[in-house]
Order: structure tokens, then C-alpha cells, then sequence
């Protein structure tokens, strides 16, 4: 938030536990795993243990990600690698065993921007029955997960009923050959597909003043 601060004459932006929510964050290895795990919990967890399970780091200016926070959503992070050869899917496999056998919802909803949403695609793509929705940002589709093009493989997310949420700047270069190209396919195939176009925004989205439409898709998929 920003206050006026009349000592400095003028607004300064504060941070911190005494301006805005804060919670909870653990940090923690497993056997066989390469890279730390993060999981960010909610005050009070919502009915069924919902989460997210994302392909990068939890950026400050997450809006969707802090509102799904104050919905009761857990925001689970990696297992980000620290070399050039990765994420595993086999480590992502061993994640979402540890936490399902813990307690979260069997179905996380995937979530990515640019290239880290392919890593998303290629994790649900693979365990279809397993996730409740992707949600992407002005995704690129090519990962370290799969030697696969991933736009050629979408038919197993459309058989198990999976929806696809891209929210995409107008001017991103990428989004008539990455998105564009989903929602063609994924129409062939029958699957349910939105895309929100931000006017005037380019690759990098900037903090989005009203995340309601994407809170609605992913609270609304009655898990």
C-alpha cells in the first residue's frame, strides 16, 4: 500500500506484515529430488485442500496467485532445478505423491508463464486425470519434461475434460503461434479453452488491476 509520509513530503510504497497479508512459507527437500520445494499456505485451507502447483517462483506482484491464497489455495513451488536440465517430470511425480499422501487435493490446478507454462502443459499432458485446470500466462509451449511438440499432444488433456485458462497481452509476439494455435487445436478436439486479452500489453504482463475473471475459472471448477 502507499502512505503519505509528511517527514520525506511525499507517498511511499510500504510492504511488510503491518500493510498487507502475509503467510506462511516452507521451504524442504525429498529424497532423490533435485531442488528445494516451496509451499506458501493459506490462513485457513478451503474445503477439499485445493493448490497450485507452479512451474517458477511466486513473484511479488502475483495477484492471482495472493488472491488464490486468500481463497484457501496452498501455492506449491517446483522443484525449480539449479542447473540447465530440468524440471523432471519424474521429480515433479515425486512432489505431487508427497503432497497428495499429505493431505492436498488429488487434482492441483498448473500454472505457468512464458516458458515455465510448458513445463505445466507437459506435466498435465502426462497425468491428465490429475489436474483440475492449466492456467498460463502468455505461455510458450517447449519444456525440458518432453521431446514432444506439446501443441501435437493436447488430445489426452481434452479426453479427460481438463479446461485451459491462457491470459495473454495483445501485443505479446508470441501469442498467434503459441496461443492461437491452442485454442484452434483444442477447439478441434472438443476441449473448452478461454482466453483473456490484455489491450496494449506485451510478453510481460504487468500486475493486473482486476483478477476476478481468472479467481471465477479456477473456484468454479467444483472440485
Amino acid at each position: 500500500m502507499s502512505c503519505e509520509c509528511p517527514k520525506e513530503g511525499t507517498y511511499i510504497t510500504c510492504r511488510g506484515p503491518g500493510f498487507v497479508e502475509c503467510y506462511d512459507r516452507y521451504a524442504f527437500d525429498l529424497p532423490g529430488v533435485e531442488g528445494t520445494i516451496t509451499v506458501i499456505a493459506p490462513k485457513t485451507p478451503a474445503a477439499g485442500n485445493p493448490w497450485v502447483f507452479r512451474a517458477a517462483f511466486v513473484p511479488r506482484e502475483a495477484a492471482v496467485d495472493f488472491a488464490l491464497l486468500a481463497r484457501g489455495f496452498h501455492l506449491v513451488v517446483g522443484p525449480v532445478p539449479y542447473n540447465g536440465d530440468g524440471p523432471s517430470r519424474a521429480h515433479w511425480d515425486a512432489v505431487y505423491r508427497h503432497l497428495t499422501e499429505h493431505g492436498l487435493s488429488s487434482k492441483p490446478v498448473m500454472e505457468g508463464a512464458g516458458g515455465a507454462a510448458g513445463e505445466a502443459y507437459a506435466w498435465a499432458i502426462e497425468n491428465p486425470d490429475k489436474v483440475s485446470c492449466v492456467y498460463a500466462e502468455n505461455p510458450i509451449l517447449r519444456c525440458h519434461m518432453s521431446n514432444q511438440p506439446l501443441l501435437d499432444r493436447l488430445a489426452p488433456l481434452t479426453k479427460a475434460g481438463v479446461p485451459l485458462l491462457h491470459v495473454c497481452g495483445s501485443l505479446d509476439p508470441s501469442l498467434n503461434d503459441q496461443t492461437r494455435m491452442v485454442e484452434q487445436k483444442y477447439h478441434e478436439l472438443g476441449g473448452q479453452i478461454t482466453v483473456l486479452i490484455r489491450e496494449g500489453e506485451g510478453h510481460f504482463l504487468t500486475t493486473p488491476r482486476d483478477v476476478k475473471p481468472v479467481i471465477d475459472f479456477i473456484t468454479g471448477l467444483g472440485r
